[in-house]
């Protein structure tokens, strides 16, 4: 009887550890011409040991956009071939994502892989179901691999033992326990988590925090991706190990360092708490003094309606994301609101190009008659707020906010005008939250908070959402 990594001790499995992973990297260049590096092989070294040497979970955090995919179907394509002769058991395999979709994402990549792998290693995939790769070598079961979906779904009870859980930051970890970890309960499995910064406090930031036991921690960061890129390119001379750092920088001028999204996604900073929206030093880095003019040849127009003790407020941007001018209504009848906003708005007459009003509830009268008057309303005009359409209206809000000085789009405002210091005093205490599995930005007024106040910011926000589409004239001054 053949001998197996089983039957070896510790310091035997660690040796034999370091020999598989050498093979691993040659079999991704000899079979799918890809020159790992070196935080892909830092990541294979820490899974290979879980399975290998010493069953523990693997909590990987990695920077978007580096290879999470390739890394992981990769090591998958490996193992349809090496785990059985590794331990004379049949991969059994489960990949996992909150819906589904990126669970799909690695499977296909797997099943196309299977046809590639055939004359080489005489692999054929007889499973024809697009949610299970089932693999045979010389007429026995090499692995068997399945799609699972955290969603509005049941996942049929599989054995498996190592489970894949992909964008783990945002996994309902009550269904993941409930419905996939008892797969592993019989083979004594281990998973793989792997995520980016988190936005809710779970298992993964529990996991990547340390504070979960029998498992191992792998960070990889926008730095550490670009370093090790810039070695092989060093290495070899192929421009193409360039691009992410020439990505991720365009990325950081479109957004900025300190934008949520960057931190997150980029540098693995979790933000769980319900925190403040925006500081105080980053709002008033945005303000703008009364001498500098902007461009107002396009602009769009935002409207929060007034509800119950709100005004009215309406606000003019440019496609640069400049303020230039709020208006403020009293509570009246909105046909007499709306003649005031008509007389207000005569002088921009020619230069609205674009209108979104917020048709939520009260809002959705005024918002209809608006359709009776010279302003360019059209179908996209009305603005219902939904989890969706708030998360996209902030997000890109925030974009324009967490901009770099001297990006010409970043936001300004007049420090001057009379609504100024509203504006500052409500934008200073709305708070963030990430809700929906963290999969939405939620920006809101505190709501224990019975005289919070957004009517500003939401306003605000609507125009630079509404002058976005609008076109840029000439710039005066920035």
């Amino acid at each position: 009887m053949l001998k197996t990594i089983r039957d070896l001790n510790q310091r035997e499995r660690e040796q034999t550890l370091e020999r598989v992973l050498n093979a691993f990297i040659i079999f991704c260049r000899q079979n799918f011409q890809f020159d790992l590096y070196d935080y892909q092989i830092r990541i294979a070294r820490a899974c290979l040991s879980s399975l290998l040497v010493e069953p523990k979970d693997v909590f990987i955090k990695l920077a978007r956009q580096s290879g999470k995919t390739e890394t992981i179907t990769l090591l998958l394509r490996f193992l349809i071939i090496f785990y059985r002769l590794l331990t004379g058991d049949p991969l059994m395999a489960g990949i996992a994502s909150p819906k589904g979709e990126q669970a799909k994402t690695d499977l296909d990549r797997l099943k196309k892989s299977i046809n590639e792998l055939r004359n080489s290693w005489q692999v054929e995939d007889r499973e024809y179901n697009a949610h299970t790769v089932r693999a045979y070598r010389f007429n026995k079961l090499f692995a068997e691999i399945f799609k699972f979906s955290l969603g509005n779904t049941t996942n049929e009870s599989k054995t498996l033992n190592v489970l894949v859980v992909e964008e783990a930051h945002k996994i309902d970890d009550k269904k993941r326990s409930d419905q996939l970890d008892p797969m592993l309960s019989s083979t004594g499995g281990v998973t793989w988590h792997i995520g980016v910064g988190c936005p809710k406090y779970g298992d993964f930031k529990k996991g990547c925090d340390g504070e979960m036991p029998d498992s191992v921690v792998v960070k990889v960061d926008v730095e550490e991706v670009i370093h090790d890129r810039r070695k092989k390119y060093e290495e070899t001379g192929d421009p193409k190990h360039l691009e992410y750092e020439k990505a991720f920088q365009r990325e950081l001028r479109k957004k900025g360092k300190d934008n949520p999204e960057i931190r997150m996604n980029y540098y693995l900073e979790d933000i769980v708490e319900i925190s403040s929206f925006i500081s105080r030093e980053r709002l008033l880095s945005c303000a703008r003094g009364k001498d500098a003019e902007i461009n107002t040849d396009k602009l769009g127009l935002g409207l929060d309606w007034a509800r119950e003790s709100d005004e009215t407020i309406a606000t003019l941007s440019n496609p640069l994301n400049d303020v230039a001018v709020w208006f403020a209504y009293p509570h009246v009848r909105y046909e007499d609101q709306i003649q005031m906003l008509l007389k207000d708005l005569e002088p921009f007459r020619e230069k609205i190009a674009g209108v979104r009003s917020d048709a939520t509830g009260q809002g959705d009268g005024p918002s209809e008659l608006l359709e009776n008057t010279w302003l360019p309303c059209g179908p996209d005009t009305k603005f219902k707020f939904t989890t969706q359409s708030k998360n996209d209206l902030y997000v890109n809000f925030e974009q324009s906010l967490f901009a770099d000085e001297g990006d010409k789009t970043r936001f300004s405002y007049p420090a001057d005008h009379p609504l100024a210091e509203k504006f500052e005093g409500q934008m200073l205490s709305l708070v963030r939250e990430y809700i929906g599995d963290g999969e939405y930005l939620s920006v809101h007024h505190p709501k224990n908070d019975p005289n919070g106040r957004d009517d500003l910011p939401d306003s605000t926000a609507l125009s630079t959402f509404a002058a976005k589409n609008a076109g840029i004239g000439d710039i005066i001054v920035f």
